[in-house]
């Protein structure tokens, strides 16, 4: 017989040994049957799969580490991030404002050419 020897937690171990205690085994006995199972299985006997989302994320992080590699910017820090969002937004919004500017000029132009036609037809 051999002794196997596991460092683990020891919040999870008493957790696990309660959990154990309540089916009437002791967690020596529970290590057995897992390693048991084990070898009858070919692997670990429960699925360790990682669920569609959670891949999806991770593929995405792995996405976006790529890109930010071929941009040069991989190696900003979180202040540099942040100041570069800062300075987007602040450039959006000068945009957004010279168009608000723009559109405001056309619908006031607009606006006058409607008065002086206005104003030509009571004339005549």
């Amino acid at each position: 017989m051999a002794v196997l020897q596991v460092r683990l937690d020891e919040d999870l171990k008493n957790k696990a040994t309660a959990v154990y205690n309540e089916l009437g085994i002791d967690l020596s006995t529970a290590v057995r049957m897992f390693l048991k199972r084990s070898v009858l299985e070919g692997g670990i006997p429960f699925s360790t799969r990682i669920s569609e989302s959670t891949l999806d994320a991770i593929l995405a992080i792995e996405d976006m580490r790529d890109t930010s590699e071929k941009n040069g910017n991989s190696s900003m820090t979180l202040e540099e991030i942040n100041d570069e969002i800062k300075k987007s937004r602040l450039e959006r919004k000068k945009r957004n404002k010279k168009w608000s500017i723009m559109l405001w000029l056309i619908q006031t132009s607009s606006f006058l050419q409607c008065l002086s036609m206005i104003q030509f037809q009571a004339e005549y």
